[in-house]
């Protein structure tokens, strides 16, 4: 699953709409759409943003996996 698939994903699981959640984060409807079809990738302070009104972490938006610690 690819980060729009997942902000989509979580959107959806908190029962939003994009206009609802446009109108949390004082921006537009096109903009979430952006976002969730890959046409254009949020700023760090706009990811925070999501992340906070998904109450998702940003390591799973960003599909980050744990890795092994350095041996170093």
């Amino acid at each position: 699953m690819d980060f729009g698939a997942r902000l989509k994903a979580a959107r959806r699981q908190k029962g939003i709409s994009q206009t609802q959640a446009a109108d949390a984060l004082r921006t537009d409807q096109r903009q979430i759409s952006k976002y969730e079809s890959g046409k254009q990738e949020p700023t760090a302070t706009r990811l925070r943003e999501l992340c906070e009104l998904y109450e998702i972490s940003a390591d799973w938006l960003l599909g980050l996996e744990k890795r092994e610690k350095s041996p170093l």
